[in-house]
């Protein structure tokens, strides 16, 4: 990949933001660890960085190759950036948010549901997509606080009759669970309303696209939306008689 591609002053800013990392990094682990055991995280070249997953790199490791073989952290950096552009465009970043890294199962539940809307609403444009990726997530995140306010409220039936079977009554109020299901309905619900106002602000978007109005000659006028539907209109003339 050649390090043209990346702007200057983007590297320029970049490189800048890396060298006070490395300093803020050298400076902690000076101050915590014993002295001449410093550990450094190394790479021996850059084909191993290139081929190395990119959460390993950092900004210090960056700097190192960049010294040992110049031009290094343009390629490295370039590299960061496709892979952040393969991630936004595959639905990855969104579902990290929404899922974390915790269940392949559940990743896949996302990518699946996004799968559904992107091929029922054919997003046209960066911004429809990122609106599909917001419902998504929403609508995980709802799920997963739905999910546990059933679990809680299922838990506490559970402790309540083993309470009763041992000791002949209810127990005191001691641990409330029925509070923390509570609170989780309240989260399921306040994710319910984001969810929804992300659907309502992909209809509206689709709703009060912007008409582009076109007056030809002879009467005609042309009506066409950003997507490219056209709709033609001739207005008869009549001549008056005199």
């Amino acid at each position: 990949m050649s390090s043209s591609l990346t702007k200057p002053n983007e590297i320029e800013a970049i490189t800048a933001l890396a060298a006070k990392s490395f300093a803020r990094v050298l400076s902690t682990e000076q101050r915590e660890r014993p002295r001449g055991s410093l550990r450094r995280y190394r790479f021996e070249s850059r084909s191993e960085a290139l081929s190395a997953a990119p959460e390993d790199l950092s900004w210090s490791i960056m700097g190192e190759l960049e010294d040992s073989e110049p031009g290094s952290f343009a390629i490295l950096w370039e590299r960061m950036k496709e892979v952040a552009r393969d991630e936004l465009e595959s639905g990855q970043r969104a579902a990290a948010v929404a899922c974390g890294q915790d269940s392949p199962l559940n990743r896949a539940r996302f990518l699946v549901l996004r799968e559904k809307y992107i091929d029922e609403w054919q997003p046209r444009n960066v911004l429809e997509s990122q609106l599909i990726d917001a419902i998504c997530q929403a609508q995980t995140i709802r799920e997963y606080w739905m999910k546990l306010a059933t679990e809680r409220v299922a838990t506490e039936c559970m402790v309540e009759r083993f309470t009763i079977e041992l000791h002949g009554k209810r127990r005191e109020h001691i641990i409330d669970g029925t509070e923390s299901a509570r609170e989780a309905r309240e989260e399921a619900e306040r994710w319910d309303r984001v969810f929804l106002r992300s659907i309502r602000a992909l209809r509206d978007l689709r709703r009060y696209a912007a008409a582009v109005i076109v007056n030809n000659q002879g009467g005609q006028v042309n009506v066409a939306t950003d997507q490219s539907q056209q709709t033609n209109a001739v207005k008869r003339i009549e001549k008056k008689k005199r």
